[in-house]
């Protein structure tokens, strides 16, 4: 079950179908794989005109991290061919080739043959930041990448918790940032739910078991965990377990989210944890007039902080939680870590 997004996916799919490759980028947990595998279903890819003249193949980049260039081309070969077979469409001989002995000339010809077919080819690439840091492969490859998008109907999602610019600079030789595969992705942010969707993803579950919430337990658990997928759906299951122990709930849903906020504290530079804690409850225009206005959208951006009625907000109970058992950091601690995925 997947709940809304349903204007990213337009505007994912308007791109696309424009041969014009996106950058989806998010926080980890906030939904980028369930997004993309949402691509992949008939139903959705047919609604948003994904589906009649497009094969859309769906990648990990996970296993691709260690691979060869010419493993990777071979990954993408074969991974357009299970497509292909789960959709029974015929059969394509360049795209055997490009299994069996697979290159970068290869891969063209199969893209090339199938778009002779009438078929356009759109990949999913789900953690990109695996491919970007594999010291296996080079400039070459990703300019072998941008030379396909730009000579077939070939387009990319890339889905990464760093814009793509940002991963030219972690640990990359320079070659790398000078690709021009890098400059050919329109980005597209993916935050919080809206209201009205979280609230979906609250009630419609529960609706479908029928055993649904009453509109205060759905008040409660949408005040726990705002807009947030991970830590919603992490409440409404013990929700479903126990609806009438609002404490239990609430302290089940802190204790199992635990390491993934930690894991999000311990990864912000100490300004972002300075800004963070110091700006809940405020109202814009002090806030503004205080803080760096470019970690401020940072922290927008990682949906750590919201906008609601003037002021600066924690994006839900469980995240207040936590900050209030925080210490600001000292001036001269170092910086997180941004994670990679």
């Amino acid at each position: 079950m997947f709940f809304g997004r349903s204007l990213e996916l337009l505007e994912i799919a308007q791109f696309l179908r424009g041969n014009q490759s996106v950058s989806l980028v998010g926080p980890p947990g906030i939904g980028k794989t369930s997004l993309l595998l949402q691509l992949t279903r008939p139903r959705t890819a047919a609604e948003i005109g994904l589906w009649n003249g497009s094969l859309v193949s769906y990648v990990d980049c996970v296993a691709l991290e260690e691979e060869s260039s010419q493993g990777v081309f071979h990954h993408f070969a074969a991974m357009l061919m299970v497509e292909m077979e789960s959709r029974s469409l015929p059969q394509e001989v360049e795209l055997r080739k490009a299994i069996a002995s697979p290159s970068r000339l290869a891969f063209e010809s199969a893209v090339r043959a199938l778009n002779r077919r009438g078929v356009q080819v759109v990949f999913l690439l789900d953690h990109f930041e695996r491919l970007n840091s594999n010291p296996r492969v080079d400039l070459p490859f990703f300019n072998a990448l941008r030379s396909a998008a730009g000579r077939f109907r070939l387009a990319y999602l890339t889905a990464t918790a760093r814009p793509l610019i940002d991963l030219t600079y972690s640990g990359r030789s320079g070659e790398i940032l000078s690709s021009p595969f890098f400059n050919i992705f329109t980005p597209l942010h993916l935050g919080l739910l809206p209201e009205e969707d979280a609230r979906d993803l609250i009630q419609k579950p529960a609706q479908r078991t029928g055993r649904p919430f009453s509109t205060d337990l759905s008040n409660f658990l949408y005040g726990v965990a705002g807009g947030h997928p991970l830590i919603l759906q992490t409440a409404c299951c013990h929700a479903m377990e126990c609806p009438d122990d609002r404490v239990g709930i609430e302290e089940r849903t802190i204790r199992e989210i635990k390491p993934y906020i930690e894991n999000i504290w311990r990864n912000l530079t100490a300004i972002e944890k300075r800004t963070l804690l110091g700006v809940v409850g405020i109202s814009f225009s002090n806030v503004v007039a205080e803080s760096d206005a470019a970690v401020l959208g940072r922290l927008e951006r990682q949906c750590l902080l919201i906008q609601e009625n003037g002021k600066y907000e924690s994006p839900g109970k469980v995240w207040m939680d936590f900050l209030t058992r925080q210490s600001p950091p000292s001036e001269t601690a170092p910086a997180g870590d941004i994670p990679g995925h």
